[in-house]
């Protein structure tokens, strides 16, 4: 049994790695879900459903960057992929966390609270009647971390499956002199010994910002794990960070960009059924104004996170 723990870490970061060309929309769009479907509003018909929608998300810890608009894409986000069962955010603040708590959206769901003298953390969000939680969420750290990182993890039912959810924000680089591959490498080792030593449940995800760069090889997954946007979307780079179609970063001619977030998952009654990047549009009317090493100043527009969100839908195996 994992229990809860923190330590205060530096919030240092040089995660680098987004997606398709974003694209400009209305800041409040239709609820209509992926490839067309809608999903409902928090309805307690959500209890009865066998579906299992997840949203996992690095929402960017800059709070000088349009932070009311940045969080207001993202509760719209949230309404119109349904409410997701399971909201996974990466870089909370304890004002990002304010924020979420405080908009309209969030009544439909619990959330942890923000650990103490913490500068960023992960946060876990369950949507309160789909979601039973039967233990956690709960939060260790990894021993291997400079930087207070760790897993926190729920186990509970949703759809009428028993799931096993965790999120996590592994180390992140320091520059190209000091990558951290050996440490994430081992902090998702760790992670994944978390998850088995929790007996009697077949269907594990664990998903987050997990700092991934092509120098660390391919992620060391255990028997029976898959990455859902592999098997979903095969030959699609799926790039999370990309300086080259992000334009809030400051669009440049590169081939640099990295698949940083992703979803792992080992699963029984449930099965891979869609999944999809989020976040890429740009807010209407939100600037950032971005030094340049030549000390000038672009202005630059605004999307929810220097991150792409991935939105994930399971389906029962027997549909």
């Amino acid at each position: 049994m994992l229990k809860r723990t923190a330590r205060q870490g530096p919030p240092s970061r040089n995660d680098e790695a987004p997606a398709d060309q974003p694209q400009s929309v209305p800041a409040h769009s239709s609820e209509a879900g992926p490839s067309g479907r809608h999903h409902s509003s928090g309805t307690a018909s959500d209890m009865q459903r066998q579906n299992v929608t997840l949203l996992t998300w690095n929402v960017w810890f800059e709070e000088d960057v349009a932070l009311e608009e940045r969080m207001a894409a993202i509760g719209q986000t949230v309404r119109d992929r349904g409410y997701p069962d399971v909201l996974l955010f990466q870089e909370m603040t304890p004002r990002i966390h304010r924020i979420m708590s405080a908009a309209s959206w969030s009544q439909h769901y619990r959330t942890t609270d923000p650990p103490y003298n913490m500068a960023y953390f992960t946060s876990m969000f369950t949507k309160k009647d789909s979601v039973k939680c039967t233990m956690g969420p709960c939060e260790q750290m990894y021993p291997t971390s400079n930087m207070a990182r760790g897993l926190r993890l729920m186990r509970g039912t949703m759809g009428g499956h028993e799931v096993l959810v965790a999120t996590t924000h592994l180390e992140s680089p320091l520059g190209n002199h000091d990558l951290r591959s050996s440490e994430r490498r081992s902090q998702l080792k760790q992670a994944f010994t978390w998850m088995q030593n929790e007996e009697g449940v077949s269907n594990c995800i664990l998903a987050g910002d997990l700092n991934w760069n092509t120098q660390d090889g391919e992620p060391p997954l255990p028997t029976c794990w898959h990455d859902a946007w592999s098997m979903l979307r095969p030959g699609d780079t799926g790039l999370t960070y990309d300086k080259a179609t992000n334009p809030m970063l400051g669009v440049r001619p590169t081939k640099w960009g990295r698949r940083l977030d992703r979803i792992l998952c080992k699963l029984s009654s449930l099965r891979l059924q869609h999944i999809e990047m989020v976040g890429r549009q740009q807010i209407p009317g939100a600037l950032r104004h971005k030094q340049e090493r030549n000390k000038s100043i672009s202005e630059l527009p605004v999307l929810p996170s220097d991150h792409y969100g991935l939105f994930l839908e399971l389906s029962p195996t027997s549909s």
